[in-house]
């Protein structure tokens, strides 16, 4: 049975008569008696931290091992992990005091829930047939093309301009190496007036054709389709296990439901709206979409699903490798739960 790993990155002082946010101060100091509470710098990625804990120790405290800032990975009983134990992760990890440098006994604890197969396949999700098909817009993988012999299928100014000639304006850029993604208007067919207006408005983006050049499949350029209602969907095992609207002021703390009802018809923009219609919706979808993904990709089981509605439909925004994602209002018991089995 696989030990459930937990490592803080910080904590925070909690003061409320919430029941829930009570129980994540008292799993916080069963687990971290020594540690003194302060404030840290996101009060919403302490109660995401915070909420994993409490769930393990309520779910599971018998397989809760906690991992200290050294590596070390000891059960609440004292006990060590062995470093050749296969472990399940919980928390994410910060990069701010650069864990990824660390050796030993630490770097084989470094993301155990989710295989390097998991991580390049949900990264790639953009190759997927089945995601091509429930994504509402045209995208092409595409790289940069300086020398003759570059092994670049496709080079991304002369996918801007085609894309010009088929009547396409605005389009979104997503750079897979640093995953940033840019907006940005086509002014012409001309390969040439792109790249200049392309590199003039986004500097980042004129780094980044220097360093990716002559490399494939880098950069994702799709049309831009209005997107409302944005949801995240937790997918383990192959299944669907909970979902929450894509609002950043909320956290665990905020969970209704399974399927959390609560969304934003635009992002950010305070406005929340209780639609259990369109939880339903997002649920019904995830399934089916997952059956076909498993089918095409049965070897991509754990990833983030994120979904939205544009003009009608549900469409997938993408799907992203269970890593450092957040729990937005979701059912955290819910996903427990489905890494425990």
């Amino acid at each position: 049975m696989k030990p459930i790993l937990f490592r803080p990155q910080f904590s925070v002082a909690l003061d409320t008569q919430d029941p829930r946010a009570m129980s994540l101060l008292n799993s916080w100091r069963t687990a971290f008696p020594d540690m003194p509470l302060s404030t840290g710098p996101d009060f919403e990625d302490w109660v995401e931290n915070a909420v994993r804990l409490d769930s393990a120790l309520r779910l599971a405290p018998e397989r809760l091992a906690l991992v200290d800032h050294d590596g070390n990975a000891r059960y609440l009983d004292g006990r060590a992990v062995p470093a050749d134990q296969e472990v399940q992760f919980l928390g994410s990890w910060s990069n701010a005091d650069n864990e990824h440098r660390r050796t030993g006994v630490f770097a084989s604890y470094r993301y155990p829930a989710l295989s390097l197969g998991d991580a390049s396949l949900a990264h790639n999700y953009a190759q997927s047939e089945v995601f091509r098909a429930n994504a509402g817009r045209e995208i092409v993988l595409c790289g940069r093309r300086e020398e003759a012999d570059d092994p670049v299928d496709l080079d991304i100014f002369d996918v801007l301009s085609a894309a010009y000639a088929r009547g396409a304006r605005r389009m979104l850029i997503k750079v897979k190496q640093k995953y940033a993604v840019f907006r940005f208007i086509i002014p012409s067919s001309n390969p040439r007036e792109i790249e200049d207006k392309l590199t003039s408005e986004n500097p980042d983006f004129g780094l980044a054709l220097v360093h990716l050049a002559g490399r494939n499949k880098m950069f994702m350029v799709q049309d831009f389709i209005p997107m409302a209602y944005e949801y995240r969907v937790i997918v383990f095992d192959h299944e669907p296990v909970a979902g929450a609207g894509c609002v950043e002021a909320h956290t665990p703390l905020d969970n209704e439901a399974v399927w959390d009802p609560k969304v934003e018809e635009v992002r950010s923009s305070g406005e929340v709206e209780a639609r259990p219609d369109l939880a339903a919706r997002y649920a019904e979808f995830a399934r089916e979409f997952v059956q076909d993904y498993n089918l095409e990709r049965p070897s991509a089981g754990k990833y983030t699903l994120d979904l939205a509605i544009s003009n009608g439909r549900v469409v997938v925004i993408e799907l992203n490798p269970m890593r450092n994602y957040g729990l937005y209002a979701m059912d955290f018991d819910a996903v427990l739960r489905a890494q425990m089995k």
